[in-house]
C-alpha cells in the first residue's frame, strides 16, 4: 500500500484538535502505545501517527499531492508550434509591409502621370519649362521624345538628373495617320527605382495611353 506523507507539524495539531480521531486511535490501537494522543509530546506524537496512519480516514488536505506540470515532450511540442507560428507571422508580416510600399508607389505613378496628361490637355500648346511633355511634340510625328536615352522625372513633372529623380521615364507622343493631325497620341511609362536599369527585373512599372486635343 502507497504510504502517503503527512504535512507536519499542521497535521498533527488538526488531528489532535478532533477528538472524534483520538478515540478512533484509542479504539484501533487500545493496549498498544499508551493509548491516549494527548499525552504524547511533539515528537513522539508524529512518530506515533506514522505508525498508526494506516488506520484512519484521513482527509486529502492533509496529505501532500504531487504538483502537476507539463512533461519534457509537451514543452517541446509547444515550442515547436509557438516557433512554427511565430516565422509564419513574421513572414506575413515583411510580405504585407512591401505589399503597401508597391501599392503607395504605384499610386504616386499613377498621380504623375495624371499630372503629366492632365497638364498638357490644359495648355496643349503652351510651353512650360522643364515639363516632361513638351508642347512642342505635340504636333510632331509620333515618336519618342527623348530619343531613346535614359531621362529622369522628379515627382512634380519636370525633368531633372538621376540623383533627384523619382522615376525615369519613356514617352512616346505625337500625331499618326489614325489619330489625325488634330489629336496627340500620348504613351507614358514611369520605371522605379529610377537609377536601375529598366530592363532589371526588380525594376517596377507604370504605364499610360492616352490621347490629348492639340486644336
Amino acid at each position: 500500500m502507497k504510504r502517503l506523507t503527512l504535512r507536519w507539524p499542521g497535521a498533527c495539531r488538526w488531528l489532535y484538535s478532533h477528538k472524534w480521531l483520538r478515540t478512533t486511535i484509542q479504539g484501533r490501537e487500545s493496549g498498544t502505545q499508551g493509548g491516549h494522543i494527548e499525552n504524547q509530546s511533539m515528537p513522539n506524537l508524529r512518530q506515533y501517527l506514522c505508525q498508526t496512519s494506516r488506520y484512519l480516514p484521513m482527509r486529502k488536505s492533509l496529505f501532500r499531492r504531487s504538483a502537476k506540470a507539463f512533461s519534457l515532450v509537451e514543452v517541446v511540442i509547444a515550442l515547436g508550434l509557438s516557433s512554427f507560428v511565430l516565422v509564419a507571422l513574421v513572414g506575413l508580416l515583411g510580405t504585407g509591409l512591401q505589399t503597401g510600399r508597391d501599392s503607395e508607389d504605384q499610386i504616386q505613378a499613377t498621380n504623375l502621370a495624371s499630372l503629366l496628361t492632365s497638364t498638357r490637355m490644359a495648355s496643349p500648346t503652351n510651353d512650360i519649362s522643364g515639363f516632361a511633355l513638351s508642347a512642342s511634340v505635340m504636333t510632331n510625328a509620333y515618336q519618342d521624345i527623348y530619343g531613346g536615352q535614359p531621362t529622369y522625372v522628379a515627382a512634380n513633372g519636370k525633368l531633372t538628373n538621376a540623383a533627384h529623380a523619382s522615376y525615369q521615364i519613356t514617352c512616346y507622343a505625337g500625331t499618326n495617320l489614325m489619330t489625325g493631325r488634330d489629336v496627340c497620341q500620348v504613351y507614358i511609362k514611369l520605371s522605379w527605382p529610377a537609377l536601375m536599369k529598366t530592363t532589371n527585373i526588380a525594376v517596377k512599372n507604370y504605364e499610360l495611353l492616352t490621347y490629348i486635343p492639340v486644336r
